[in-house]
């Protein structure tokens, strides 16, 4: 994946936003979180899938990406604070 796919920092740098119940250890960012971010970036106009969504992370990536639409699905625990989100 790193071959192909370059991180930009700054791709969500000027939409920043609080989620309820995230927490840089709960959400496990990592590199691979990095170039998920960074491959978002190119869904202007698509429907997305989002599974295994947790409170909504890369949900919000999506819609900011210009994503036409997104379907979150995770289990009942995180459903309450990915819908409030």
């Amino acid at each position: 994946m790193n071959a192909y796919l370059e991180y930009n920092p700054n791709v969500f740098r000027d939409k920043i936003i609080k989620l309820d119940g995230v927490s840089l250890k709960n959400i496990g960012v990592s590199r691979s979180s990095k170039n998920v971010a960074s491959a978002i970036s190119g869904l202007n106009g698509k429907a997305v899938l989002d599974i295994g969504c947790g409170v909504g992370y890369m949900t919000i990536g999506a819609l900011l990406s210009g994503a036409k639409s997104v379907v979150a699905i995770d289990i009942c625990d995180t459903e309450k604070i990915l819908r409030k989100n």
